[in-house]
């Protein structure tokens, strides 16, 4: 009797392993190198990861190369980013200089005034010199904010039901074991 119950314990003790295999290798999907997946997460936590269909891959290819288009749509402006702030100080501090109160008077400068007014000249010539640039910036926003909509369309079908507040996309090039999480402030 004592064989068959350690009998029992061994054999209890292996199908409860085997089916606990078996379920560990149900409820997580195969990974492959060379897969594009999705981590979905929330409050920092991995709660499930999916390979990405072929759809999925040529939305979230699509948007990359759209973004892409854009960061060298920006180089001109980074260009004169900082000419732009330095004539934006100048404004405040001719601003400052040309109209200053107390509680009793106001006292207008008219010399800085018209400083004020080469100046504020000054950065409207630059922002009309490239004004095709920033043109160019709020059409390719326009066309990002489409191909978005399309990238999350495809999504929306893996992600329907599951409680996130955000995704990563892992792409073959990236084979990362951890999820990087974005805390909101």
């Amino acid at each position: 009797m004592k064989i068959l119950n350690k009998m029992s314990v061994v054999l209890l003790s292996s199908g409860l392993f085997t089916l606990a295999a078996v379920a560990a290798s149900i409820s997580k999907p195969a990974m492959s190198e060379g897969d594009y997946r999705m981590r979905i997460l929330h409050n920092c936590e991995l709660v499930a990861e999916y390979n990405m269909s072929p759809a999925q891959i040529e939305a979230y290819q699509h948007l990359q190369k759209t973004e892409d288009s854009m960061h060298g749509l920006e180089l001109p402006i980074k260009a004169i980013e900082q000419q732009m702030k330095e004539y934006s100080d100048k404004l405040e501090s001719l601003t400052a200089l040309a109209i200053q109160e107390t509680d009793t008077s106001l006292h207008i400068d008219k010399n800085a005034l018209k400083q004020q007014e080469v100046v504020a000249k000054q950065l409207s010539d630059l922002v009309k010199l490239h004004q095709a640039d920033f043109d160019a910036i709020g059409q390719q926003g326009q066309k990002i904010s489409a191909v978005v909509d399309k990238f999350e369309q495809a999504m929306a079908v893996t992600l329907d039901g599951i409680e996130h507040d955000q995704i990563e996309i892992v792409s073959p090039t990236e084979a990362k074991d951890s999820h990087n999480c974005y805390k909101r402030i």
